[in-house]
């Protein structure tokens, strides 16, 4: 039986909607990303709410931006390279599109979740190397803050991670605790503006 001008149209239709599903499927998850904030006390906010901290705020401003993310704080105080590679696996649920690394200061100092064992520079940046390592093979793109007397960014441009610059970049002094090694809700603010636009591209949007 010869088919109607009608049915046609209809069966066009509906080749020319399962066609374009896989598109408008990449599109929803392009649209939902997981980022993970991993790093010590500067990542977690010490001293101030969630809400201050900047993997809070900087969802807010890629949210703003309409990238419809999540950004989970995954930061621990006192924490070392050596801890966050113990616990990448946990902090970093299957599925995250961006982990930001933020390396800290606390394997020079003795990091107090460690018991304020001294970790080597060598050890810190073989720590660092198989934190991305270990990203990388889970398809997750890594930034990286500098850190560690500049193993950050020696690590980010090994595994081609993009790199942060330095955590307090052009932060003022007003915007510092008193202890001057940790950042006011106003500092942070200025961290999530700072590296926006590197994250948001990281997404997909060009930084816009």
């Amino acid at each position: 039986m010869p088919m109607t001008r009608t049915r046609r149209s209809l069966v066009l239709a509906v080749l020319a909607g399962l066609a374009a599903l896989p598109i408008a499927l990449d599109s929803a998850r392009a649209a939902s990303a997981t980022i993970v904030a991993l790093g010590a006390s500067n990542t977690e906010g010490m001293k101030l709410t969630s809400a201050e901290a900047y993997p809070a705020q900087l969802e807010q401003i890629l949210r703003a931006k309409g990238l419809d993310v999540s950004v989970i704080n995954a930061g621990v105080s006192g924490d070392t390279s050596e801890g966050m590679l113990n616990r990448v696996g946990t902090s970093v649920p299957d599925g995250t599109r961006v982990v930001i690394l933020q390396p800290g200061g606390n394997d020079g100092r003795g990091g107090r979740r460690q018991g304020g064992r001294i970790v080597d520079p060598a050890q810190s940046a073989a720590n660092l190397d198989a934190i991305i390592t270990q990203l990388q093979a889970r398809g997750i793109r890594v930034a990286v803050f500098n850190g560690l007397a500049g193993a950050g960014r020696e690590a980010a441009m090994r595994h081609h991670a993009v790199f942060l610059g330095q955590f307090f970049a052009g932060i003022p002094d007003t915007a510092r605790q008193p202890d001057g090694q940790h950042l006011t809700a106003e500092g942070y603010a200025m961290v999530a503006q700072r590296i926006a636009p590197q994250i948001s591209a990281m997404l997909g949007r060009g930084g816009r």
